[in-house]
C-alpha cells in the first residue's frame, strides 16, 4: 500500500482551525478504523487550537502548517506555527490537566498518540499514532 499524505497550510484563525479539521475528517475516513480515526482527528485538532490559541495567538498573519502521513500502518504528524513557542521548563505542567494554565490540549495529545515531540523552541509538536487494520474494522 502506498503512503497517503494530508498537508495544509492555514491562517491561526478558529474559522480556518474548524475547516481543516473537517478535511482532515474526510481524509481519515479513507484510511483508519473508526476509533483510530476519532483518536487522531481529536489529537490533530487540539494540536491545530494550540497552534492557534497558543502559539499564534490567534494572529491571522501567522500561519499553522498541518502534515500528516499515514504508512504501514502508522500515522505520523506534524504541526508547525509562527509563534513564540513556550519553554521546555513548563512542559511538565502543561501535560498536567489539573492545572489551568495549559489547559487540556497536551494531555489530550498525549493520552491518544503514540509518541510526541516538540522541536524549534514549542514551535513544533511531532506525533506517531498506530491504526489498526483496515478502515472497515
Amino acid at each position: 500500500m502506498s503512503d497517503s499524505i494530508f498537508e495544509a497550510e492555514i491562517r491561526a484563525e478558529a474559522a480556518e482551525a474548524e475547516s481543516v479539521g473537517l478535511r482532515l475528517r474526510d481524509w481519515l475516513g479513507g484510511i483508519a478504523a473508526p476509533s483510530d480515526r476519532f483518536a487522531i482527528e481529536l489529537l490533530c485538532r487540539e494540536a491545530i487550537a494550540n497552534a492557534v490559541g497558543h502559539g499564534c495567538r490567534s494572529d491571522p498573519a501567522k500561519r499553522v502548517r498541518i502534515r500528516l502521513v499515514s504508512s504501514e500502518g502508522i500515522v505520523s504528524g506534524t504541526i508547525e506555527d509562527e509563534g513564540a513557542g513556550f519553554t521546555p521548563s513548563v512542559l511538565g505542567a502543561l501535560f498536567d490537566p489539573r492545572r489551568e494554565e495549559g489547559g487540556m490540549g497536551l494531555a489530550i495529545i498525549s493520552h491518544y498518540a503514540d509518541r510526541i515531540s516538540f522541536d524549534a523552541g514549542g514551535r513544533v509538536i511531532r506525533f506517531e499514532k498506530s491504526i489498526r487494520g483496515g478502515i472497515g474494522q
